[in-house]
């Protein structure tokens, strides 16, 4: 009873505080600027995301403190665990990035419409990778045999496969009634053709990957296919989550142009000139945008097992990082790296600056 009240005392005071901070859509029905509605975009995504895990974790903690947990249950929680986890942070995303029913703080170009198709489909592909992770976990936990196993992991599969070929079929659709019905002589002056959700060399590689999901199910081999799957999922959020940030990077170091009041403001801040502060965000932006995309690519390699139960060990390869034979590359020692480069760049440019004006 305890660990419930927990949960909810939790949630509930996420709710109220992600309602508090959410900002009111604007009067005038035009959407926010570049840089706020990737703001709002990054804040929507973090308190879903964080929201139901925190409550979750809590009780956990309640339960495991109070030794109330047996070893075979806590091996049944820690798969529900996995499956909050991925149902949390993929919807986050989902309404982060897609915003289906904020349609001013959307950063993609696209129709009220395709939004809402498009996280839709991502979101039944998301839950089907959740329940399968924790049915994993079950049976494990309870030794079920090695088929019930295979059986999961196979319709798994194939409800993913089966939902990414419907939502590619429907987006086509709308792109095309989209588009007749921007051809049309009522449409209105000036109208053009809303941009698709996805571009069409993507879609076709999704295809593929499509192609290559079913032929590995028909072909017996159910965990290649589930690992493709899986795989899909996981890079469609994290490419989400990695345009939404590349947003906020982008919209923010643009607003520190030379001849913007924000580039003085923060000139006379700090001491700086414009146009040097106009060059120590273009080095930031490219150091956080590599760390953006590193970490990106640890994630969706995460291990080269099927299982969805290894879908956490991506974190911990972001954590702990990638071993290379006796070599361990880990996200710290990039960031370290970069950040010396960057001081070395600018040390560098400041010594050639002083020759320049003392010598030449």
């Amino acid at each position: 009873m305890g660990a419930v009240l927990i949960f909810a005392a939790i949630y509930l005071l996420g709710r109220k505080l992600r309602h508090r901070l959410r900002c009111p859509p604007p009067e005038d029905g035009e959407a926010y600027p570049r840089f706020r509605a990737a703001r709002e975009s990054v804040k929507v995504t973090v308190f879903n995301a964080l929201t139901t895990p925190a409550a979750a974790m809590a009780a956990y903690a309640f339960l495991a403190g109070f030794q109330l947990i047996p070893p075979r249950v806590g091996d049944v929680l820690n798969g529900l665990m996995v499956a909050v986890f991925i149902q949390s942070i993929g919807h986050a995303l989902g309404r982060g990035v897609l915003a289906p029913s904020e349609p001013w703080r959307r950063l993609l170009q696209i129709s009220d419409r395709t939004a809402r198709l498009s996280y839709r489909y991502f979101s039944w592909t998301i839950w089907t990778l959740s329940v399968a992770a924790f049915l994993n976990a079950l049976h494990r936990a309870l030794f079920a045999p090695l088929a019930l196993t295979v059986a999961t992991s196979a319709v798994m599969s194939l409800l993913i496969g089966s939902f990414i070929a419907r939502s590619l079929i429907a987006l086509a659709r709308e792109a095309d009634v989209e588009e007749a019905t921007s051809q049309t002589p009522e449409a209105a002056p000036g109208a053009t053709e809303t941009p698709s959700a996805v571009r069409p060399s993507v879609r076709f590689l999704v295809w593929l990957a499509l192609a290559m999901l079913m032929g590995a199910l028909v072909a017996g081999y159910v965990s290649f296919a589930a690992f493709v799957s899986a795989r899909m999922v996981i890079a469609t959020a994290v490419v989400g989550g990695l345009y939404l940030l590349n947003a906020l990077i982008d919209s923010f170091f643009l607003s520190l142009r030379p001849d913007t009041h924000n580039a003085r403001l923060v000139s006379k801040t700090l001491g700086l000139r414009p146009n040097r502060l106009e060059l120590i965000g273009i080095v930031l932006a490219a150091i956080l945008k590599l760390v953006l995309v590193l970490s990106a690519c640890l994630l969706v390699m995460g291990t080269w097992g099927a299982s969805t139960a290894d879908v956490m060990d991506s974190i911990d390869r972001v954590a702990f990082g990638v071993r290379i034979g006796n070599t361990t590359i880990t996200l710290w020692n990039v960031v370290y790296a970069l950040v010396l480069l960057m001081i070395g760049v600018l040390l560098a440019r400041g010594l050639q600056k002083w020759i320049s004006s003392q010598f030449l």
